[in-house]
């Protein structure tokens, strides 16, 4: 081998090992400053050391944070209905409540009315000639009769709607009264005919005489010699 040629070898070894010494050093500095590719980064990561992937730190990152919102939305959620059946069931019970009420002062009030109007009947007013006199205009807002039949209607402001009632009412009933029609009498069973006796069986005829036989003649001597014989 020449001298030249050793050279030049050596020459090229020198080089290669420079170059894989340069290209050493760059996938180092590059694994260490996290721009590899994720797989070569994993790999440099398990071998070198480096720093992992840092879109695994992302994906873990979202991850992360996707579950935190989602936590965060399912609480939100859950309130938001708990706070809505509170308020619903709130208002249905206030709903009642106020039926309620407005029930009981509706009896009340009626309870009242009645009892007014029971005490006033039972004074023997006459209810409907008061209003047909009050509606003909006869009747003196000045007068007893007037200011019975005020206290009859619970106060003067509802004498107008407890008139109408009562006249309402007493047409009804002179109606029903006048109106009535008697069911008519069931018609009568008629009798149930007589049956007719049986007729009388016609008596057998009676039975014919028998005819007395005649009796045999007598048998002349000669013949009766000679049956003697």
């Amino acid at each position: 081998m020449s001298l030249f040629t050793v050279l030049a070898s050596s020459k090229i070894a020198a080089s290669a090992a420079a170059v894989g010494a340069l290209t050493v050093a760059g996938v180092g500095s590059a694994a260490y400053t996290g721009s590899l590719p994720t797989p070569a980064q994993q790999v440099a990561h398990n071998v070198l050391g480096a720093p992992a992937p840092a879109l695994d730190e992302a994906k873990g990152a979202a991850t992360a944070a996707k579950s935190a919102v989602t936590d965060e939305a399912s609480k939100a959620t859950a309130a938001a209905t708990e706070a809505a059946d509170k308020a619903t069931g709130a208002a249905k019970s206030a709903v009642a409540d106020a039926q309620a009420a407005a029930a009981d002062a509706a009896a009340k009030a009626t309870a009242t009315k009645a009892g007014a109007s029971a005490s006033v009947d039972a004074a023997g007013i006459d209810l409907p000639g008061l209003c047909t006199a009050r509606a003909n205009g006869g009747l003196d807002a000045a007068s007893s009769a007037y200011k019975s039949l005020t206290l009859a209607a619970n106060g003067e402001a509802n004498v107008n709607v407890f008139c109408a009632d009562v006249l309402k009412a007493s047409a009804t009933g002179s109606a029903g009264a006048n109106g009535a029609v008697a069911a008519p009498a069931a018609p009568a069973v008629p009798a149930v005919p007589t049956v007719p006796a049986a007729p009388a069986l016609p008596s057998a005829p009676a039975l014919p005489d028998v005819a007395n036989a005649p009796s045999a003649p007598a048998l002349p001597g000669d013949a009766a010699s000679a049956l003697t014989r």
